[in-house]
């Protein structure tokens, strides 16, 4: 009997993530949701099972804003596997109208949407490289376009506005991408981001109220978590990327 591909998919218990999960679910991978909520990730893994039919599906929990919480939540994965196919990093946070840190000091949306990327795929590099082709998909954005790394104000400490926090961040996830793929490609490993487009997400909840009236009002235009998961699932899964590293795909396209 063949040993299934396996896959770590953070913030899958709803949106882009869940369909991620969802279509590798299908596709006959085992599944590693990692989530921060125990009742939504267990609702999300009963849907998937359900769905896909694979009841091969895990729930792994930690806030990824907590380092700590990280390390040992990988550790215990890493114990239950012998290799890892893929990884996809896709929990994302948008930033409150007020700047926040975490326990670890460190402002939310950088621990969250980059250094969370950065150290889960890190930890997991022995298990990636020990798969025949380990894949790493960092869903960046489009916002990245219109950010500018100030490396004297990297935490925002000085000007902090959630939307601008946000940019930086996903600008963050392509110098990441860029710089560890050219750091493996001597190894089997490859890792690509993407922009999955403009989705109809529960990461607005922490709009401001104007923003998000302005969200409602353009929900019939979004694309839904589904369309928006399709280029995660492309990178982590076609033959067609199996030799491509260190790209920027939108649409399943390689983009600037």
């Amino acid at each position: 009997m063949d040993t299934p591909k396996i896959a770590l998919v953070t913030g899958a218990n709803a949106g882009i993530g869940k369909e991620t999960a969802l279509a590798l679910a299908k596709q006959g991978f085992q599944v590693w949701m990692l989530c921060r909520d125990a009742s939504k990730g267990e609702e999300a893994r009963a849907d998937i099972q359900q769905q896909s039919q694979n009841k091969n599906i895990q729930l792994l929990l930690a806030d990824l804003s907590n380092q700590q919480q990280i390390r040992q939540v990988i550790e215990n994965l890493k114990a239950q596997i012998s290799h890892l196919d893929v990884l996809v990093n896709n929990a994302g946070f948008m930033g409150y109208l007020q700047r926040t840190t975490t326990a670890e000091g460190i402002e939310s949306t950088v621990a969250v949407n980059h250094l969370a990327y950065f150290l889960i795929a890190h930890l997991l590099l022995d298990k990636l490289k020990a798969a025949p082709q380990g894949r790493i998909v960092n869903v960046s954005s489009v916002m990245q376009k219109f950010a500018r790394l100030d490396f004297d104000n990297l935490q925002f400490e000085k000007r902090y506005k959630p939307m601008q926090a946000y940019s930086v961040t996903k600008l963050m996830n392509v110098i990441f991408t860029k710089t560890l793929a050219r750091r493996l490609a001597q190894t089997s490993v490859t890792v690509n981001c993407l922009d999955p487009g403009t989705v109809n997400t529960y990461i607005t909840k922490t709009y401001s109220r104007f923003f998000r009236f302005l969200h409602d009002l353009s929900r019939p235009f979004l694309l839904t978590p589904a369309q928006g998961a399709d280029t995660s699932i492309y990178l982590a899964t076609s033959p067609e990327v199996s030799n491509l590293s260190g790209e920027f795909f939108f649409k399943r396209k390689k983009a600037k």
